[in-house]
């Protein structure tokens, strides 16, 4: 019997841990501090506001996947940030999305453990900024995670 090639999806919808880093001050006036909690893929705008501008921390936390077979292995997967974001799985740098809705992979096999944490910080540069005409402005939203995240469990070919 020929095993199949698949792929099965392990969406990382949330709840993901939310906390404004290095922020341009909303115009109005408020700023955040405490960790807030958002399901994704989701814009930040629902939490911080259409006009929050800066660098958010994303955290999730998941487990082991269960019941790998030996030839086949776990990849995270981003489907898109808006505007640039750096990924970290436990802590180690897997690297960068600079590209506003282009997806990024990882192989993340190796560094599985029984608890992981993944961080994903997302900046959007302020309207003002050259680098502002990377974001998402013409669509007319705010930041974030915009795309799916989440863990393909794929055979070896």
């Amino acid at each position: 019997m020929v095993k199949s090639h698949s792929c099965h999806p392990i969406r990382l919808k949330g709840p993901w841990e939310v906390i404004p880093l290095r922020s341009v001050v909303r115009q109005s006036g408020i700023q955040h501090h405490v960790p807030l909690r958002q399901r994704l893929p989701a814009d930040w705008g629902p939490l911080l506001g259409d006009d929050y501008r800066g660098t958010v921390r994303y955290t999730r936390r998941c487990g082991l996947p269960t019941n790998l077979e030996a030839d086949e292995q776990v990849w995270l997967v981003c489907d898109g940030v808006d505007t640039t974001a750096s990924v970290q799985w436990n802590g180690v740098a897997l690297g960068e999305l600079t590209t506003p809705l282009t997806p990024g992979e990882w192989n993340v096999t190796a560094r599985l453990q029984p608890r992981n944490e993944l961080v994903i910080e997302v900046a959007c540069p302020s309207d003002d900024d050259p680098a502002a005409s990377l974001r998402g402005a013409a669509r007319g939203t705010p930041g974030g995670l915009i795309g799916e995240v989440r863990l393909e469990i794929r055979a070896n070919s």
